[in-house]
């Protein structure tokens, strides 16, 4: 049962992060240093979400969050 979940959550937050850029949600305005690369003014955010959710899931998981609270 892990297994089927390791493959299918990267695909469904690939789906669903192609849907938020497509229909431009999440956008950030501000065009800073770092996100020149991209060659826009508009970067998507819904990568970093997904990230930050991945991680916390991970840290909770493993009772590291304790540590950092």
């Amino acid at each position: 049962m892990n297994y089927l979940i390791f493959f299918v959550i990267p695909v469904f937050i690939y789906l669903l992060n192609s849907y938020i850029i497509k229909n431009k949600y999440l956008l950030n305005f501000s065009g800073e240093t770092h996100q020149k690369f991209l060659g826009t003014k508009k970067a998507p955010l819904s990568g970093g979400i997904f990230l930050i959710l991945f991680l916390s899931t991970i840290l909770i998981e493993k009772d590291i969050m304790i540590y950092f609270f």
